[in-house]
């Protein structure tokens, strides 16, 4: 299969392989596997996107079910899934970027948006 035909379903699968999430804010890879067992609702994608060399498969290992399958992304894949999910996040006013910042502090600090602001944080 040509990865130029790969429809977003695809996408999605190498992305969530690799952990990236535009909803939960992770915009870099922590991980890289995929497991599916017999008759997984994903099991076509799967082979697609092992057709075109982006995902290779390999047995689950002693930890999971032996008809388990761990896919994995390639290099080839994820070099093509960090490039085409970049391109799929929204661009960001100043103002949103600066919420997005307010975000990330947020996660260990005590300060709304609000005072956030008022305390002159960029």
């Amino acid at each position: 299969m040509d990865f130029r035909v790969i429809g977003q379903e695809h996408w999605r699968i190498l992305w969530h392989s690799l952990g990236l999430s535009r909803h939960r804010r992770i915009y870099e890879p922590y991980r890289n596997y995929y497991v599916a067992g017999p008759g997984h609702h994903s099991a076509g994608l799967l082979a697609d996107l092992g057709a075109a060399g982006l995902m290779a498969s390999r047995p689950g290992g002693s930890l999971l079910p032996s008809s388990s399958v761990v896919y994995v992304v390639t290099d080839e894949g994820r070099e093509l899934a960090m490039d085409t999910f970049r391109s799929s996040l929204p661009k960001l006013t100043r103002g949103q970027k600066r919420y997005q910042r307010w975000l990330d502090y947020s996660d260990c600090g005590h300060m709304s948006f609000g005072e956030w602001l008022k305390a002159g944080c960029p």
